[in-house]
Parts: C-alpha cells; sequence; structure tokens
C-alpha cells in the first residue's frame, strides 16, 4: 500500500504548465487568451490546472465552473455568477436572472434575451479584468450541458471584448463540437496532454512512495501503465497479488472494493447522482453520510468540499457505477428521485432519476416541468432535449394528455419553438409536420402559427413550401384575429425575398393595418420596415424614412430591441444606396449606440458598425473606416457581419494596392464565414477574390471564380449583393476575352433589380464594362457612369470611371484635352484616397496620351 494516494510531487507537465503560464503573462498585460486543454481520461487535466492556479493565481481572479450537475440549466456558469453577486452592477442583476438562484427575469422575454444573457456575462467578465487579470476555468466542458457550452463558446470566440482575461477549458480528447471550431482564432491555443516519459513516472512513483523507487519496479509501473498517471497511481494502492493483465478500471474497482459495505453503498447512491453529491441529499437517503464517507475521502476516492462530496476523478465515480445490478440501480435512482421530491430539487434531475428508476409517469411529468424550467432559465437546447425525452414517453403513458393538462400538438408546438431558438432547424421543422398532423383539419387557428413556424424553419433550410405554408396560415385566421398582422407580415416578407414586389407591398400594407388595429406593435413595426425597403426599390426614399422613425418608435415602447436595430439598419443601408452618406453613418452610429444599449454590442454591433463603415468607404474616408473595422472586429463576434467586415478590410487593401495583404485577409474571411450563410453572405467573397486574382494577373482563374458564383444554387440574391459580382465579373469577362461568361452575366443584369442610384450608377457601370469588353464604342457609356457616381460623391468610383472614359477615348484615336481631362481629375481623386494602383495607371495613360 502506498504512503499517498496521489503523487504530492507534480511530475511532468513542465512545457504545459509554462505554456498556461504565459498565457497568464500575456491576460496580465492586457491581451485576451484561451487555452483548450485537452486529454484522455485520467491523464492529469485536472491536476495541471490546479497546480497552474497554486502557483500563478496569485496573479489573477480566478472564476471556477465545472461540467455540471445533471438538469441544471448553465450549469457550469450558475455557480460562478452566484458568487460573483456582490460585485454586479447596475441591470446586471436583472439580466444574470436566469443563473442567479431563485430569481426570474422582471421584464418581458424576447427572442434576444439569451444573447443579452450572454453578452452579460461577456460585459462582466470584461468589467473584472479591466480591474485585474481574470481567469476563468471551465473543467470537464465534455460533460457540460449544451447550454453551458454555447455561453462558453460566445466568450471564447467574443473574448477580445474582455482584454485581461484568460480563459481555461478542459475535455476529453475529442472535444465537443460546440467547441471544435475555435482553435483557428488566433487567441485560442488548443493544448493536448499526452502520457508520461519514463522519469517522469519514476517521479511520480518516487512521490506516492515517499523514497527513492526502485529502478526495477519504476520501468514494470511505466511498461504496465504506459505512462498514464492514474494507472500508475492505481498500480502502487493496488493489492501486490493483483493480476499483471489487470486494466484500469479493474483497479479502481479493487480499491472501491477494500472500503467497508456501508460506504460503498453510499459512494454508489452519490455516483449516480453526478460529480458532485450534495450532504443534505445524501442525508435524505442514508442516516450519517458523513461517517459512512469518511473512509472513501480517507482512500482519495472522494474530496470533501464545504458541505459537498466530488470524485478525485471522474473514472473513479464511473467505477462506483460500473456493475450495478439494474435492480439495484433503479432502486438507487428511486432514492434520489424520493430525496429530490422532499426538497424541491431541480427538475431536471428529478426528471432523469425517475426516468432510470422505470416510473415512466413520473418522469413524463417531471420532464414537461424540466422543460418549463429550462424555458424560463433561456436554456432552450435543454428545454428541446426534454420536450422529446416527453415526446418519446408520450405513448408510453396513459392519459398523458390528462397528466400533463396539454395534448401531443402542444408539446410539438413547443418542441418547434424550442428548436428555431437553438438553432436546430431540422428539428424543428419535423416537429413541426408531426405536431399539423396530430391536429389534422381541425383547430384551424392553432394551425396557423405552426404554418408560419414551419415556413420559416424552411426558408432557412432551403427546402420548399415556405410560400404554401404562409399561404394557408393567412387564410385560416379570420380578419380581425390578434395573430393575421404578424401572419402577413411574414407572408410580405418571404414575397420580397423571392422578388414579388408588387404582391409584398400589397400584403405588407395589409399586415400593417390589421396589426394596427389589433394593437401588435411588433408587427406593425416589422411591416412598416417591409413597406420602406419594397418603397425605396420604386426610387423613392424620402417618403420611407417616416416610416421607419415610426417603426423605431413602435420597437422603444415595447422593448423590442432587435426590431428597433432592424429600423436602424434599414435606414442606414437606404440612405447609403441613395448616396446621402453623412446620414448613412449617423444613423449607423445611432445603431451602435442602440445595440450597446441593449446588451447586444457584440452580437449585433457589427451589422451597424459594418453599415458605417461602408457608408465611410463609399465616401473616400477610408482611414476611418479601416477604424470602425478594425475596433469591431475586435469587439464583435465572429459571424456573417464579422466576415463581411474582413471583406472590406482587403478591399480597401485592394484599392491601395497591397494585393498580398488583401489576398491574406481574404482567406481569413474565408475561413470565418458560416457553413449555413445566407445567399447574400455567400456573395461577398467570389467578387473580392476575382479582383485580388485579376491584380496578380490571373485572369483565368478569376473567371473560374465568377463562373462558380453564378452557377451556384444561392445565385441570384438580393441586388445590393449582385452587382458587386457583375461588376467585377464584367471586368473579369474583358481580361480573359470569355464572351460566354459575359452573356451569362447579361442574363443575371436583366434578372437583377436596381434599386436607388447607387445600384442604377452601378448597372450604368456593368452596361458600360460589358461594351468595353466587346470592343464596341464605350465612351458615351463611360460618361454616363462618371456622371451617375460624381452625383453620388463616390471619389473611388467616380476615378474609376473617369479612368475608363479617358481609356475609351484614347482607343477610339482621341488625344489632348478629351483625354488628358478625365485622366487628371481621375489621378486628383486618387491620389486623395491613396488608390495607387488607379493613379498609377492614369498617370501612365495620361504620358501616352499628350499631344
Amino acid at each position: 500500500m502506498s504512503a499517498h494516494v496521489a503523487s504530492p510531487v507534480f511530475a511532468g507537465r513542465q512545457e504545459q504548465t509554462a505554456r498556461l503560464a504565459a498565457g497568464l503573462a500575456l491576460a496580465v498585460e492586457g491581451d485576451p487568451v484561451t487555452v483548450l486543454l485537452r486529454g484522455e481520461s485520467g491523464i492529469g487535466k485536472s491536476r495541471l490546472v490546479a497546480e497552474f492556479l497554486r502557483t500563478h493565481a496569485g496573479r489573477a481572479r480566478v472564476l471556477l465552473g465545472t461540467g455540471g450537475e445533471p438538469g441544471t440549466p448553465f450549469a457550469a456558469f450558475a455557480g460562478i455568477v452566484r458568487g460573483l453577486a456582490p460585485d454586479l452592477i447596475g441591470d446586471e442583476r436583472d439580466r444574470l436572472a436566469p443563473l442567479l438562484a431563485g430569481q426570474q427575469d422582471p421584464r418581458p422575454r424576447h427572442d434576444d434575451a439569451r444573447l443579452r444573457l450572454f453578452e452579460t456575462v461577456l460585459a462582466l467578465l470584461a468589467r473584472l479584468a479591466a480591474r485585474r487579470a481574470t481567469v476563468l476555468v471551465v473543467e470537464d466542458a465534455h460533460e457540460a450541458d449544451r447550454s453551458s457550452l454555447d455561453l462558453l463558446a460566445f466568450l471564447v470566440r467574443s473574448q477580445r471584448a474582455a482584454p485581461g482575461s484568460l480563459i481555461v477549458a478542459t475535455s476529453r480528447s475529442g472535444e465537443p463540437a460546440t467547441l471544435a471550431d475555435l482553435g483557428v482564432l488566433p487567441w485560442v491555443e488548443p493544448l493536448d496532454l499526452t502520457l508520461l516519459r519514463q522519469h517522469e513516472v519514476a517521479a511520480q512513483v518516487g512521490g506516492i512512495l515517499g523514497r527513492q523507487p526502485d529502478p526495477e519496479h519504476t520501468r514494470t509501473v511505466f511498461r504496465r501503465s504506459t505512462g498514464h498517471p492514474l494507472f500508475v497511481e492505481a498500480l502502487l494502492d493496488g493489492d501486490p497479488a493483483t493480476p499483471a493483465r489487470c486494466s484500469l478500471p479493474d483497479l479502481l474497482l479493487t480499491r472501491i472494493a477494500r472500503l467497508p459495505e456501508d460506504t460503498r453503498h453510499v459512494l454508489r447512491l452519490a455516483a449516480l447522482g453526478g460529480a458532485r453529491a450534495g450532504h443534505a441529499l445524501l442525508a435524505a437517503c442514508h442516516p450519517d453520510p458523513a461517517a459512512a464517507l469518511r473512509p472513501a475521502v480517507d482512500a482519495g476516492v472522494l474530496l470533501a468540499d464545504g458541505g459537498d462530496y466530488v470524485f478525485r476523478h471522474a473514472l473513479l465515480r464511473e467505477a462506483c457505477r460500473a456493475g450495478l445490478p439494474p435492480g439495484e440501480r433503479a432502486a438507487l435512482h428511486a432514492r434520489h428521485a424520493e430525496a429530490l421530491r422532499a426538497r424541491s430539487g431541480p427538475p431536471g434531475a428529478l426528471a432523469h432519476h425517475l426516468g432510470e428508476a422505470g416510473d415512466e409517469p413520473g418522469a413524463l411529468s417531471a420532464a414537461w416541468e424540466a422543460a418549463r424550467h429550462a424555458r424560463d432559465h433561456l436554456a432552450y437546447p435543454e428545454e428541446l432535449a426534454w420536450l422529446e425525452r416527453v415526446l418519446a414517453l408520450w405513448e408510453r403513458v396513459p392519459g398523458a394528455a390528462r397528466r400533463l393538462g396539454h395534448d401531443r400538438a402542444d408539446v410539438l408546438a413547443h418542441a418547434v419553438l424550442a428548436a428555431r431558438r437553438s438553432g436546430e432547424d431540422a428539428r424543428g421543422e419535423r416537429h413541426a409536420t408531426d405536431a399539423l398532423a396530430a391536429l389534422g383539419d381541425r383547430a384551424r387557428v392553432r394551425r396557423a402559427p405552426l404554418l408560419e413556424q414551419r415556413a420559416h424553419l424552411r426558408a432557412r433550410l432551403g427546402i420548399g413550401g415556405a410560400l404554401d405554408d404562409l399561404n394557408e396560415a393567412v387564410r385560416l385566421v379570420p380578419t380581425g384575429h390578434p395573430a393575421r398582422g404578424r401572419l402577413l407580415h411574414a407572408l410580405a416578407e418571404h414575397l420580397a425575398q423571392l422578388s414579388i414586389p408588387g404582391d409584398a407591398r400589397r400584403i405588407a400594407e395589409q399586415a400593417r393595418q390589421e396589426a394596427h388595429e389589433a394593437g401588435d406593435a411588433a408587427a406593425e413595426a416589422s411591416a412598416l420596415i417591409t413597406l420602406a425597403e419594397l418603397g425605396a426599390r420604386l426610387g423613392h426614399v424620402g417618403t420611407e424614412l417616416p416610416k421607419l422613425a415610426t417603426a423605431r418608435a413602435l420597437a422603444e415602447g415595447i422593448g423590442a430591441h432587435r426590431l428597433r436595430l432592424r429600423a436602424l439598419h434599414t435606414e442606414s443601408s437606404l440612405l447609403r444606396e441613395f448616396g446621402r452618406l453623412t446620414e448613412a453613418q449617423d444613423a449607423a452610429r445611432l445603431g451602435l449606440a442602440a445595440a450597446r444599449e441593449a446588451g447586444l454590442a457584440c452580437s449585433a454591433g457589427a451589422r451597424h458598425a459594418l453599415d458605417l463603415a461602408c457608408a465611410q468607404a463609399a465616401a473616400g474616408r477610408w482611414a476611418e473606416a479601416l477604424e470602425t473595422v478594425q475596433h469591431a472586429l475586435a469587439a464583435t463576434e465572429p459571424g456573417a457581419d464579422h466576415t463581411a467586415l474582413l471583406c472590406l478590410k482587403a478591399q480597401i487593401a485592394l484599392w491601395r494596392g497591397h494585393t498580398a495583404e488583401a489576398a491574406s485577409i481574404a482567406g481569413r474571411a474565408r475561413r470565418r464565414l458560416p457553413g449555413a450563410a445566407l445567399p447574400r453572405d455567400r456573395l461577398l467573397l467570389p467578387p473580392l477574390d476575382a479582383e485580388i486574382l485579376l491584380a496578380q494577373d490571373r485572369p483565368g482563374e478569376a473567371r473560374r471564380v465568377i463562373g462558380d458564383a453564378l452557377a451556384s444554387e444561392h445565385s441570384p440574391g438580393p441586388p445590393h449583393s449582385v452587382w458587386p459580382l457583375l461588376l467585377t465579373g464584367a471586368r473579369v469577362a474583358g481580361a480573359a476575352g470569355d464572351m460566354r461568361l459575359l452573356d451569362r452575366l447579361r442574363v443575371h443584369a436583366d434578372r437583377t433589380r436596381i434599386a436607388g442610384p447607387a445600384q442604377r450608377a452601378a448597372a450604368l457601370t456593368f452596361e458600360a464594362e460589358t461594351c468595353r469588353a466587346e470592343r464596341q464604342p464605350d465612351g458615351p457609356c463611360w460618361e454616363r457612369a462618371v456622371a451617375a457616381w460624381q452625383a453620388l460623391g463616390q471619389p473611388r468610383q467616380h476615378a474609376q470611371a473617369l479612368l475608363r472614359l479617358g481609356q475609351a477615348r484614347f482607343a477610339a484615336g482621341e488625344r489632348g484635352p478629351a483625354v488628358q481631362a478625365p485622366l487628371r481629375e481621375a489621378a486628383e481623386l486618387a491620389r486623395g484616397l491613396g488608390a495607387a494602383p488607379l493613379l498609377a495607371q492614369a498617370r501612365d495613360l495620361a504620358r501616352r496620351g499628350t499631344g
């Protein structure tokens, strides 16, 4: 028998400890760092973190969370936030209510409530790290609930908004899918723990034995354990007569088997309850759990932590559960459930234990309550899982509808909404279809919202049937019904996306009227925004801005932050399309301020930063645009808008002649583009990639990029996304001499609407580029393009058109002022912008066109 259960000597891991220490040093200097610590069970992840914190935590504040308990939403963070309750300021307590025991958010819930919760945790971390470097540790992430993992992933992706923080997450090899893509972020370092080497095992053995180990014994232990630290410990703590081929689980079982029977019984009870066993809960199942568990604490199986007991290692807990006969396992789960009922414990844990005990009626009721509890705490993935558990039990529990007071269709309807909020679109669409089948042709008003939900899910999944669902939903709900305005707007919005603007305007106006009469401010505001967007396509922006102001006021009145932000984004976008760039920037700044005020700076702020940077870039204020982009990239969560910001940064680098830098940034943007990006977002990269290839004198490759984009199932898209692709494509077709590509581009141009003078100028430029590509007289076309861009006050586009006009006149045989005048003006604009390639082209042609 060894002198120590675990070695007091921390063997090996010098490199990994140094890398954690380096991360903390960066955090102390104000940089954000995340370390994803991975390794197989028993390899020493928790020991490494504990030793690191013991030796280095004096330099930082430490926040410690763990994978969590069964059925507790956000379990990995709830304890951390409760411990920080005295530090909360302002409205943080209200926003963090779902993580504070016994508290509920007093304000009305909106779909952005979960994001606002995430952003408040991030802001709290940032505030703490601004005072003193802060280490946030989440242990056993592989055991964490999905909502905890979502929050952890959000914090890591947005960590640049919390300088001075170090996040450490431990997980078994093969980390959770939610965290798998985080390693590409530049501030994230994956750190894998491997097996110990022989001399490191010798140090561990010496620490456990308390003396210099026998070399032959050490070699034997190393050979049998292969350098696995927990296996080494188990071998030294085991019976010398243990067979040589005994596995690690078998060795752990022998350690447990040496304990008294009463201790083993309470250990099994504790093991079935999770990683942490509360004394009060165990006391409800045993007269004196402290006395019963003392031998387990002495043997190093359990650690006493306040009033709780924690298994020193997950493999020990698994060993306690292993080999339990089904009858004894069910009886122990039943005792847990009885204790939880007596103490009003977490409904998720109760549902789990009742299910394992074989009490299906009780498990059904508890799962329904667990779903409600998860929903109240914004844990929508857990809500969906519990609702699907209810559905799985439904046919096995007689009178299930009577027991719950809800029929199966109602359970499915809740599951649809939970799936949509969780981003589980395919599961939501399937549940909506099942719910509609369960309702049949009855309950017309109940069918309508399910059809609307299924339409949204089908549209996001890119499968057919969305328009039919929305038409049917509107048909089912009578005029005057409170939901009709919302349903009509959903139909109008979908018609607008399908490029049926006439019907969309008619339905949107009807939606506005019926929503107003019903007092549905959210639907009325949504309809007004859609009407403004559609009205602007007819060439009128001045008459549409009052609609957006009314929509903003309605949204503010009901606290609908997303609606208010959508109105501001629409306003900035429309003003930019109509050349009112100063006003567009003002609206974008209002959007940024509103996002911060709503607690959505990271998740929603990027869109308004993009609006601001695009307007600044269009106005020729490239340095200001880059400053806006850099600030937004450092403070917003990666996503489609984040990718668009990178694309704009790359585009400005290209305009300045920094082709290699532009290519590098475009590569980063490509890696960040979400896999489920919308069609408009998938058109971000092709024109940029093609322009970079043209700058690198690779027209053949640029031609393939444009051709692939045109052949994509996502093309055509919205006009503001399509025109850049068409303009670049026309230049590529001309450079490559590909008239077939030019014909395809013309087909798409004929199908693409023109909304506002900026798109009108783009259409005129496209016409001029096609004439140029076909070697037709293009001077008059460029004259019209020059006038259009000059009127809009967009200097780069104006300079580009002037250069093309000079080239057209030179090609037509003209010389002297007819060529020199536009080239001088183009050069002057290019010089002011810092557009080196454009300036060089203008000067070169000016020299050749003299005389």
